[in-house]
Parts: structure tokens; sequence; C-alpha cells
């Protein structure tokens, strides 16, 4: 568990908000900017790394913040996660495998508990390093 990373995107704040861990306020600023957080999770704490105002952006940066993790020549173990939107997972897969070695990789949904916090439209990739 301590060898992998996920980070991952939200597509709204609005769930957080309904469940209390995030202020409206940040909610409103979030809709009128189209901003989609993107985080990563450690020891069940979740960190917001960057804030980019497009879905295409996010993924981007968490392309960006897989490669700072992963030595060149090194292969990952990687499962793309979504909570309903198999499209975005489908064409993240594609720039993961096309950037990465991957051992393997596979598509999965988010669970039921991390769906229900961030709602449908979170996109993000768990991943380790290793033969």
């Amino acid at each position: 568990m301590n060898q992998v990373c996920l980070f991952a995107s939200l597509d709204t704040l609005k769930y957080l908000v309904k469940g209390g861990r995030v202020p409206q306020a940040a909610a409103l600023f979030n809709s009128l900017l189209n901003i989609k957080p993107v985080f990563a999770v450690n020891g069940g704490e979740a960190h917001t790394l960057a804030l980019p105002r497009s879905t295409d952006s996010a993924i981007r940066r968490i392309l960006k913040l897989m490669k700072s993790k992963i030595e060149k020549g090194q292969s990952i173990h990687a499962a793309v996660m979504h909570a309903n939107v198999i499209e975005r997972a489908r064409l993240l897969k594609e720039q993961i495998t096309s950037r990465f070695r991957c051992a393997e990789i596979f598509i999965t949904e988010f669970t039921p508990v991390m769906g229900i916090h961030t709602g449908p439209g979170v996109i993000g990739v768990a991943f380790y390093v290793g033969d």
C-alpha cells in the first residue's frame, strides 16, 4: 500500500459540499471558474495538487504527476478508475499505455464509498512501480 500512488480529478465539488467536506463557497467558486481539482491520496488523506480549468488539463496534469514518480524504463501496474465516465477512462488508459511501460493496466469504477463523496465524473489512476 505504501508504494501505491493515486492521482484523480473531480468534475465538481457539489457532492463534497453535500457530504459536508467542502464549504458551499468553494463549490460556487469551483463552478464559476470550471475548475477540475487534481488530488492525490496518501495514507487515506486527500491532498489537492492542482486546480486546472478543464478536464483535458486535469488529465495532462495527472500524466505529468505520474511521470514524476516513474523512472525511465520502469514498468507499472495501474488501474484507471472512474465514476460514470467510461469513455474518459478509456482515453486515459490509452494515454498511459502510450507513455509508460505497463506490466498490467485495467479500467475499473471507483468504489461506492469514493463515488458517494465525489459524485459522477471523477477520473483517476492508482499505480505502483515494479515488475
